[in-house]
């Protein structure tokens, strides 16, 4: 056989073949390389279950003809539009059946684009279900298609938010069926009542949104300026009326929204600031910023601490950052910001500006994403959920085979870009503007070349630091891009021919620990602008009450008498502190106010006394430090109330841990608790309620230990628990409305030597706690033991009794079916079907209206 290839011209085809492969991965190399190398991303095998080996409920849908049409009208008119608009939500009767169980529902059709609605009959829904049922504690909830949501990232996405301490829905998916037709797997979505704030383990209160329906499509001459724009819609207010709690909370949310958009308050003040940075961390966490556009953003309203935190909803999508950048990248620096100054800014970007104007708010901001993308917690939130995402992807496989989900690949990608971006080296530049060797002042101009701000630290001199003097610098496209500070230093070191050669600044991005180090130039910049301090938290105004007296780390009140005639407000950073012997009266009122703590320490001889003449009570909120109250007398106080922020008690602990030690409330004139304590932890030893107005001791998500305690004459619940976890010893309970000890909302409770007197209802346990007593005694009561359920979305309860005595009772207990009582290890049978309905007042207990 003739070569029709010379060897040379096969060596020179194999060199072109192999110039062009290289120079073809080159360039791949190149396009890609963010992607692929610097993202991190790995791909990887998942081994995934069975799917019968699944548990998975099957909800089925029977919509009556004539109901079915009038959504079959309300669709075609939204294909013509490519939009659902609220002309074609039309709510209709239908039936939802769940395994055994059949629910009435209320249903229309949801979703704003076609996506939600574009298939012949898998539909997307909003369903409540009606005559006080609920799914799985959900009663109001959207039924939709799981590609509408990312397929798995939505699921994802809400996983992420509870990790973080964030409120979010639950979010599940289950097989659907559509008026007997097979619709594949479907996602249920909780929508906003008050059962989603319950069952994050918060107070209830008002959610609400931004209504930017006018947007959708844009009305001519619409102000695109959404937050100023743009109505508050609550969502399940009730009647606008002063006696709906709803109503009131609203008008709260509503004014402090109100006075944000006019300037009158700081993000810190309306906003959780903590909250709603996290909240943005994770979006950008995400790589996708839905959630964030107030068109999709939804917000509670806390009355326990009178500010606004946001609720996770519809971020559908992760992505690599850099499809969008940061959102504190873009708004701290501001896409619509030119030399220094604020342009117009329409739509979502002036929500942003706006939030992210605020220092508080920035530093937490950057905290939160070094909070949120520390690879060790990554990790271990990925290992906590891994079982469950699988089967999550093994269902939507069901309906698409070639699904694959990488969120777990990108969110890692995406927090190493983060970290990156949280240590630069050369964020920033110093030029010296002024000696006074004379004075010993010398001045200094910085700017931020970072997108972050910027903390400066330390001046150091021959890597000495030499002055401590911490300021802020925005980035350089901000108002305030540009800082001077003077600093005074010996005139004899300012004297020295190269001292300035030999200076250096400590700086770190705002909210990071990570220290760089600046060298100034020796000449002087351009622009001149000061950068203005922006006050920390709610404004502290114990500098006006002559009485307190301020050292480094506490206030002090001496021992005395002194009346309070207004508001004493002590910030995050001191603690407030009594002296044994002194005697506060509260008037006109007044409360005291602490956001560091309290500790009043008095002794069996000196002891303290609060009381009120018209006057209010105590909070502490969000303390850092734990609080101490020792042989303390608490008369006559009632809850605390500023305008319509109103809480129910009259002492409050909330996210502050507290001990309480031979210390007595008595005569409370206002409100539902003498004492409130939530989310924290508390020691109450060798004390006294007597006479309250209401309930004694009322805790949320709170553990700790009780021991000696006595209650006498209490005027409705002694010790009410919900969420919580907490041990008794030794405590006396005499005299009491309604219920001796009453424990809900998965609350596990542990009691010894317990006594129970002339109670109406002794010893309850209700919505899935456990109540377990032993070597105690119940006497003279109406019940002694009450085991139900309340709430729909929680389960039964127990009581274990073991060594208590029972005497004198009218009824020893009612017991509900499927709660269980046992005594002595023995189970009794139980005595109704539905045991809430006897209670409140209707046959046994107080009314709760």
């Amino acid at each position: 056989m003739i070569d029709v290839f010379p060897t040379q011209m096969k060596r020179a085809i194999t060199y072109l073949l192999l110039f062009t492969l290289f120079f073809l991965i080159g360039y791949l190399f190149h396009k890609y390389e963010h992607k692929v190398f610097s993202n991190e991303t790995v791909i990887v095998d998942r081994e995934l279950p069975n799917v019968s080996d699944i548990e998975i409920d099957t909800i089925s849908i029977e919509i009556p003809d004539s109901a079915y049409q009038v959504l079959l009208r309300n669709r075609e008119e939204a294909l013509k539009n490519s939009l659902l608009t609220k002309e074609y939500r039309d709510k209709v009767l239908a039936n939802l059946i769940s395994d055994s169980d059949t629910f009435r529902i209320d249903l229309r059709l949801k979703g704003d684009k076609p996506d939600h609605w574009n298939h012949n009959f898998k539909w997307s829904f909003r369903i409540k279900i009606k005559d006080g049922k609920a799914l799985n504690g959900i009663k109001v909830f959207n039924f939709q298609r799981p590609r509408t949501r990312g397929d798995v990232n939505e699921w994802f996405f809400h996983q992420t938010l509870k990790e973080f301490g964030l409120i979010n829905l639950r979010f599940k998916f289950v097989k659907a069926f559509i008026n007997g037709r097979d619709a594949g797997i479907y996602a249920i979505e909780e929508y906003f009542d008050k059962r989603l704030i319950e069952s994050n383990g918060l107070r209830e209160g008002i959610t609400f949104r931004f209504d930017c329906s006018k947007y959708w499509p844009k009305e001519p001459g619409v102000n695109d300026n959404r937050i100023v724009s743009a109505p508050i819609d609550p969502f399940k207010m009730g009647k606008p009326i002063d006696d709906n709690p709803r109503y009131v909370q609203f008008k709260v949310a509503k004014d402090l929204i109100g006075g944000y958009i006019a300037g009158q308050y700081r993000t810190d003040e309306v906003f959780d600031v903590h909250k709603m940075a996290k909240y943005f961390a994770i979006l950008d966490l995400t790589g996708y910023q839905h959630a964030a556009f107030l068109d999709n953003m939804k917000f509670y309203y806390n009355p326990l601490t009178s500010l606004i935190e946001p609720v996770g909803y519809d971020n559908q999508i992760i992505n690599y950052i850099g499809a969008q950048p940061l959102l504190g990248d873009r708004s701290l620096l501001g896409e619509r910001r030119k030399f220094g100054k604020k342009t117009v800014s329409f739509d979502h970007r002036s929500w942003h500006d706006n939030i992210f104007s605020d220092t508080v708010f920035q530093k937490a901001y950057i905290s939160a994403l070094s909070e949120v993308s520390q690879s060790g917690k990554l990790d271990a939130f990925f290992e906590k959920i891994n079982n469950k995402l699988l089967e999550c992807i093994a269902l939507i496989r069901l309906n698409d085979e070639k699904y694959d989900f990488k969120g777990d690949q990108i969110f890692k990608a995406n927090a190493s870009y983060i970290r990156r971006f949280l240590a630069p080296n050369d964020a920033l530049e110093s030029y010296t503007v002024h000696k006074d060797t004379l004075n010993g002042k010398v001045q200094f101009e910085f700017q931020n070349t970072h997108y972050l701000p910027v903390e400066v630290v330390t001046l150091k001199y021959k890597d000495s630091a030499i002055v401590s003097k911490r300021t802020i610098v925005q980035s350089s496209g901000a108002d305030n891009g540009s800082v001077n500070l003077v600093y005074s230093v010996s005139p004899e070191l300012l004297k020295k021919r190269k001292f300035i050669d030999k200076v250096s600044f400590e700086y770190r991005i705002l909210g990071t620990e990570q220290m760089f180090s600046c060298e100034p130039h020796h000449w002087r910049y351009f622009d001149d602008q000061n950068s203005g301090a922006i006050m920390q938290a709610k404004n502290a105004n114990y500098k006006d009450f002559g009485f307190v007296e301020e050292n480094e780390n506490n206030l002090l009140v001496k021992k005395g008498s002194y009346t309070i005639e207004s508001d004493l407000i002590v910030g995050s950073e001191k603690i407030l502190s009594i002296e044994a012997g002194t005697n506060l009266k509260l008037i006109n009122g007044a409360s005291i106010i602490s956001y560091g703590g309290i500790s009043l320490e008095g002794n069996s001889e000196n002891p303290i006394s609060i009381s009120s003449d018209g006057g209010e009570g105590i909070l502490v909120i969000d303390s850092p430090k734990r609080s101490k109250i020792v042989h303390t007398k608490f008369l006559g106080l009632s809850n605390f109330q500023i305008n319509d922020w109103v809480l129910p008690s009259a002492v409050t602990f909330y996210n502050s841990d507290v001990d309480i030690d031979y210390t007595s409330f008595e005569g409370n004139v206002r409100g539902d608790d003498y004492l409130n304590v939530f989310r924290s932890e508390v020691n109450l030893t060798n004390s006294t309620f007597y006479k309250t107005n209401a309930d004694a001791f009322d805790g949320d998500f709170i553990s700790g230990k009780i021991s000696n305690v006595r209650f006498d004459s209490i005027g409705n619940d002694a010790l009410d628990f919900s969420g919580s976890k907490l041990k008794l010893y030794n405590v006396f309970i005499n005299d009491v409305a309604d219920k001796g000890l009453s424990a809900g909302e998965r609350t596990t409770i542990f009691c010894q030597n317990v006594e129970f007197q002339g109670c109406e209802l002794a010893v309850n346990s209700k919505d899935d706690s456990r109540v377990d007593i032993r070597q105690s005694g119940i006497m003279n009561c109406t019940v002694g033991y009450v085991a139900f359920m309340k709430k729909t979305e929680y389960g039964p309860a127990s009581i274990s009794a073991s060594k208590v005595t029972l005497e004198e009772c009218n009824k020893d207990w009612l017991i509900e079916e499927k709660s269980t009582l046992f005594i002595d290890g023995k189970a009794q049978e139980h005595t109704n079907d539905n045991v809430s309905m006897l209670l409140y007042g209707n046959e046994y207990g107080k009314s709760s209206k």
